[in-house]
């Protein structure tokens, strides 16, 4: 059996706190047969140079989230995935293997009304992650966007109770929602927050794919302050 080990964050320069966790994962990383660095910066330098290989973060064109979706697809998905309103009509898409799929799960939604079919959006899809900033997306639109514009925001993420591996991701949507709760009427009327479905991967992907060609701007916030990461 081979090993690939891949690491797609690092640093330029590496810092003692970066440097500890090297040091702990080496081991374990020098057994594998190959690795692979999206940068060739994120290198190790005690790595076999001939095991290692560069490739820089790249999209599946094959995967549903990328595949080509027509106008009417893309409403029937957001309808049948309350994310829009709308008939729910075509909400199919194509799977990796060829094979159609359709949409049929709902997102979980917090909001004071379902959006418009003919509202504009602006779109932040990310895991409820606190370097993703939900927060500061929900508080810029609110504070630089809403006032100027007819302008909704949607912030979408996976099912928190869906992701085993991602305990800060309850953490995190749970302030988010606080943080909804706190807006003035108006305001909490035009931010949408969508937990989507995560029981069939492709299925999700299309959604996603949906929601950003549905979207007039799309926005995507990291933070990595005093950490000197690539997120």
């Amino acid at each position: 059996t081979k090993t690939i080990w891949r690491c797609h964050v690092g640093l330029d320069v590496p810092n003692t706190l970066a440097r500890e966790a090297w040091w702990f994962l080496e081991p374990y990383v020098m057994q594998a047969d190959a690795y692979v660095f999206s940068r060739e910066a994120f290198v190790w330098e005690e790595l076999v140079p001939h095991k290692r290989a560069i490739i820089a973060p790249s999209i599946d064109v094959f995967s549903p989230k990328n595949a080509e979706l027509d106008p009417a697809a893309v409403a029937g998905i957001l309808a049948t995935a309350g994310l829009r309103a709308g008939p729910a009509g075509d909400a199919s898409f194509r799977r990796i293997g060829g094979d159609a799929g359709v949409v049929e799960r709902p997102a979980q939604m917090v909001e004071e009304r379902i959006l418009g079919a003919d509202e504009r959006y602006v779109l932040q899809v990310s895991r409820w992650d606190s370097l993703k900033d939900p927060l500061g997306v929900i508080d810029g639109f609110v504070e630089h966007v809403a006032p100027w514009s007819d302008a909704h925001l949607v912030c979408a993420g996976p099912d928190v109770l869906a992701v085993a591996d991602d305990p800060e991701g309850a953490a995190v949507f749970a302030l988010a929602r606080n943080r909804w709760y706190e807006l003035p009427q108006p305001a909490r009327e035009r931010v949408h927050l969508a937990l989507l479905p995560m029981a069939d991967s492709e299925e999700n992907a299309a959604i996603v794919n949906a929601l950003q060609r549905a979207a007039d701007v799309v926005v995507q916030k990291s933070l990595a302050e005093g950490f000197g990461l690539t997120v």
